[in-house]
């Protein structure tokens, strides 16, 4: 895909991985296109940061506007989130990984399950859907805005089994 899309420029510049060396790292070296460290630390890969922000030389217009559009949507959606939703999503935004199941958070907002549910009815959405969007939501109070975690981190706070 690197190829494909940065074809005139490279934009990994290393790889490490902690798996042990092979005696053959030919296959690894063809398929990323540098020599990567074996037996490393942790997995990670480093970017040339001015290759990945460059524009695509296969960019569409049309598609960046449409992409953007998406996501001033899904943002104004968000963030539009007011009564039972805000109140659900900032104690689950709170209590971190693992999130709470919809017992717990009704008991929290001294509710009942199934008052919890019958509001959420009534405001077209579910539990399950506000702590999706809560594990993966952006912005300055979401689970993963500005931390250096590894993947094994993220997986956990994401719900990832």
């Amino acid at each position: 895909m690197q190829r494909d899309l940065l074809s005139s420029r490279p934009a990994l510049l290393a790889v490490y991985f902690t798996c042990p060396e092979p005696e053959d790292t030919q296959v690894y070296e063809t398929f990323y296109g540098v020599k990567p460290v074996l037996g490393a630390v942790s997995n990670k890969a480093i970017l040339n940061r001015a290759a990945v922000m460059a524009p695509l030389s296969q960019g569409n217009a049309l598609a960046l506007k449409a992409a953007e559009e998406q996501c001033a949507a899904l943002l104004d959606r968000h963030q539009s989130r007011a009564g039972l939703a805000a109140k659900v999503r900032d104690h689950l935004v709170r209590s971190g990984p693992p999130m709470p199941g919809m017992d717990a958070v009704a008991s929290a907002l001294c509710m009942t399950p199934r008052t919890t549910r019958r509001r959420f009815l009534e405001d077209g959405t579910s539990f399950l859907k506000m702590r999706d969007e809560t594990r993966l939501a952006p912005g300055p109070k979401a689970p993963l805005s500005g931390l250096a975690l590894s993947v094994e981190q993220i997986e956990s706070r994401v719900g990832a089994p």
